[in-house]
């Protein structure tokens, strides 16, 4: 297929021509791949038919996207904003005015929810307030990370770079996110289906050899006695299944989101062998991360040690950089102070020092970032890869021990008719 685009280049300068592509998505992406930010996208008949009217038989409505496309209204999700970021970045990094580039972005955008957004804060602009004060009023899009970062930028002048530095940040926390639930996947789906087989098996299979063992009057071993019991039970009361599983996990989901349950989980995991190293390196490597971008787009060290400690998402490492800025705000160089709380390998706190000597702290502190992340990556590989075979071998063992459980009876029994 055909298409007609109109975009801004790098330089600012508006540029008009066609392309091939197999969908109108693969278009787009083409175009991004060429730092092209798209003002308009439509296919080459299409464009041809609105250029041979001398006037539009309607207006269009601001419902429709490209191509006549209608517009619907989607969640925003985060790799959308750090999309939207960077495309912000190239507009102001090309001369366009920051209302216009905000107008622009979302007069264009096939997603209603991205359009009303834009919108509010083209309103807010144009009422002379700025755009990281304008953000705060989405606060489940925009962190408070994310608008310390704009603010200060707005203040230094460097919004187009602050923005880009914001976007790889989101990247890496994304990317980061996305490792960690890869590795999860393959053990929680299996536990579930574990669960499934477990349950069909007490509660339709076992019970057939319940009545079998009972017209015969088997004396059945306890661990058998006991695997009847419960599926008896199981069958009589199955309506408690979905109940306790459902309350189980909403309770449990609702317990973690406190304080007390924030905290147990971190202590269980920090405790656990084989995941707590992983725990630490995620939670150094984000603390790293957001301290190396904040510091570098020129947020203060008392203001990055709070966001970083907002960002991490673990409670243990929370409180020690809660203590961290305490220190530093009594006078303590960050080294010491890091030092102090114990949570922080000695190599971190050897290159943040050789940072605080050399004035390149925020390059040094990225640097271990991208370490750690790399570390971390591997281990869950690592941990995927070993947990495979041991979830294996404990569903067999689980089996395997209710077949065993039915089986001897029945031997018992076939010996006894003998």
């Amino acid at each position: 297929m055909e298409f007609t685009y109109t975009a801004l280049t790098h330089s600012g300068s508006k540029v008009t021509d066609r392309l091939m592509a197999e969908t109108e998505d693969a278009a787009v992406r083409q175009l991004q791949k060429q730092g092209l930010v798209i003002l308009d996208l439509m296919q080459a008949s299409a464009a041809s038919a609105k250029q041979a009217k001398s006037k539009p038989s309607r207006i269009e409505s601001p419902s429709e996207g490209f191509a006549g496309k209608k517009k619907t209204a989607k969640r925003i999700k985060a790799d959308t904003v750090t999309q939207l970021s960077r495309e912000l970045a190239i507009m102001i990094e090309s001369g366009v005015p920051i209302i216009e580039a905000i107008d622009s972005l979302g007069t264009h955008n096939d997603n209603l929810t991205i359009q009303n957004m834009m919108m509010q804060l083209k309103g807010k602009l144009n009422e002379g307030v700025g755009l990281g004060d304008s953000m705060m009023q989405f606060p489940k899009l925009f962190s408070t990370m994310y608008v310390s970062m704009i603010r200060t930028a707005e203040v230094g002048g460097k919004l187009s770079e602050t923005l880009n530095q914001a976007a790889e940040y989101q990247e890496a926390s994304q990317e980061m996110k996305r490792k960690v639930k890869g590795a999860m996947a393959y053990p929680v789906v299996l536990m579930v289906v574990t669960t499934i087989v477990l349950i069909f098996m007490l509660t339709f299979v076992i019970p057939q050899f319940d009545q079998l063992f009972t017209r015969m009057n088997a004396k059945l071993p306890i661990q058998t006695a006991i695997l009847m019991k419960v599926s008896v039970f199981l069958k009589g009361n199955w309506f408690l299944i979905p109940i306790v599983g459902l309350s189980g996990f909403f309770g449990g989901r609702a317990f973690l989101k406190t304080e007390r349950g924030r905290r147990s989980l971190t202590m269980l995991s920090l405790k656990t062998p084989g995941i707590n190293d992983i725990v630490v390196k995620i939670a150094v490597s984000r603390i790293l991360r957001a301290l190396g971008t904040l510091l570098d787009s020129g947020v203060s060290l008392l203001v990055s040690l709070d966001m970083a400690a907002q960002s991490v998402g673990n409670y243990f490492f929370e409180e020690a950089m809660i203590k961290i800025k305490h220190s530093v705000e009594e006078g303590k160089p960050l080294t010491q102070a890091m030092r102090e709380t114990g949570a922080f390998p000695p190599m971190i706190c050897q290159m943040i020092s050789v940072g605080e000597k050399s004035g390149k702290m925020s390059s040094v502190l990225l640097r271990m970032a991208k370490f750690y992340e790399a570390e971390v990556d591997a281990r869950l590989k690592m941990l995927s890869s070993i947990l495979e075979p041991v979830m294996i071998v404990v569903i067999g063992i689980m089996v395997g021990g209710m077949a065993v459980s039915i089986i001897g009876p029945i031997y018992s029994l076939t010996d006894a008719v003998k």
